[in-house]
Order: C-alpha cells, then sequence, then structure tokens
C-alpha cells in the first residue's frame, strides 16, 4: 500500500512539474521585417533562432515569422551585410531589423548576386548617399530631428509623414523607441546626443507594425552604453 502511495504520488509531481503547458503558453510567433537603408527590403535573409538552430527565411516583401520564447536570441544575417541580433522580450510581437550593408562595392555586388535585393539600381544609389556619419548632438531637440528629415513633420502633438493617412482622419505616425511603443510625450524626454538612429519607415517597411503602422512609423534606437 505505501508503495501504491509512493508511486502515485510521483505521478501526480511529474504531472505538475515536467507538464510541457508552461513552456507552450508562453510560446509565440513573432513577425519580423528586414531591410537595409531602412526601405529596402532584404529577400532570403537568414533568420535563425539560436536556442534551436531553427531558420527561416525572409520572403520576396522582407518578411518572416518564426516561434520562439521570451529570452531567446535571433541572428539574422545575408550576404554582403553586417549581421544583426535582437532577444526576445515578454512583450515582443513584432521585429524591424535594419541590415547594414558592408562597405565597398564587391558587397553590394553580393548582395544582388545573392537575391538578397532584386532592385541593383536602387541599392546602388541609396548606398552612394548614405554614407555620411549620423550625429545628433547638434540638435536641440528630437523634434527637431524630426523636421530635417523628407517628408516628416511634427504637427501638434502629433508626427506625420507626408503622403500617408488614415481612414480614421488621425495621420500620426506609429512612435517606437528602443523597441516599444511609445507616446508622442516621450519624444520630449529624449535628449538629441543620446540618440543612436532615427528613421521613418512606410510601405513594406512598416507592414511588421500592422495596422498601427498604416501612416508609417517613426523608430528611434538610442545609445544603451556609455560611448555607443
Amino acid at each position: 500500500m505505501k508503495n501504491l502511495f509512493l508511486t502515485v504520488f510521483s505521478l501526480i509531481l511529474g504531472i505538475i512539474f515536467f507538464t510541457p503547458s508552461d513552456a507552450n503558453a508562453q510560446e509565440r510567433t513573432i513577425k519580423g521585417v528586414v531591410t537595409t537603408f531602412e526601405d529596402i527590403h532584404v529577400v532570403k535573409a537568414e533568420v535563425k533562432l539560436l536556442r534551436t538552430k531553427e531558420i527561416v527565411l525572409t520572403d520576396t516583401i522582407g518578411v518572416f515569422k518564426i516561434t520562439c520564447l521570451p529570452g531567446d536570441k535571433i541572428r539574422v544575417s545575408a550576404k554582403g551585410f553586417n549581421s544583426e541580433s535582437f532577444k526576445v522580450t515578454e512583450n515582443t510581437t513584432t521585429a524591424f531589423i535594419n541590415l547594414i550593408l558592408k562597405p565597398n562595392s564587391k558587397n553590394q555586388e553580393l548582395a544582388v548576386a545573392y537575391g538578397h535585393v532584386l532592385d541593383e539600381k536602387n541599392l546602388n544609389a541609396v548606398a552612394s548617399v548614405n554614407t555620411r556619419d549620423k550625429s545628433y548632438s547638434d540638435f536641440y531637440s528630437v523634434y527637431e530631428i524630426l523636421n530635417q528629415i523628407p517628408n516628416v513633420r511634427v504637427s501638434g502633438s502629433d508626427v506625420v509623414i507626408r503622403g500617408k493617412s488614415s481612414i480614421n482622419g488621425n495621420g500620426a505616425a506609429l512612435i517606437v523607441i528602443d523597441g516599444n511603443v511609445q507616446a508622442f510625450d516621450m519624444l520630449s524626454n529624449l535628449a538629441p546626443q543620446n540618440i543612436k538612429n532615427v528613421s521613418v519607415l512606410k510601405g513594406v517597411a512598416a507592414t511588421a507594425y500592422g495596422a498601427r503602422g498604416a501612416n508609417g512609423v517613426v523608430l528611434i534606437t538610442t545609445k544603451t552604453t556609455p560611448g555607443d
């Protein structure tokens, strides 16, 4: 009788502590888009889940879907580009990855030869005008930075991307700071010298944010460590 009790007790513990339901409950599929120079989509980029070694490729508009867990690290790579990695958090549902093209024309040729960029002429044109070193320390505010970006203006309490409008009449762009959607008011808390990069996503590049990105997305990355 004692042995039977121990056996039943062990089975109950096994069900409680070793059921995969908890892990499955945290599992989610995230959607992302991979671009270069902010709005040129990267095709057949390799998106690798480092924990399981699973690999998926981006489609013809640079979009991918991958199933993962919070805490997972994902690496994105393509021939001719520097690789980028990001960590999945509890709040991660979408991801925008902008791959940096490596210097010299050979890497542009690799990107085209491997089918990562379908429009060679567009890539070469954009690459030739995007070589300046971005520094925002000379700007007075984030609003001044945004007003310097073509087709972008700060209007009242919104950032508006010209040519974008919503069926509900609100043409405000979505604001994303370090991967998190933020209210317009948060922009006033950012010091220009602490900003690493500011970019504007529209069209295909904004699809990873779904309906929220219909009016475009203002993507801001801050310096997370001293000297960044």
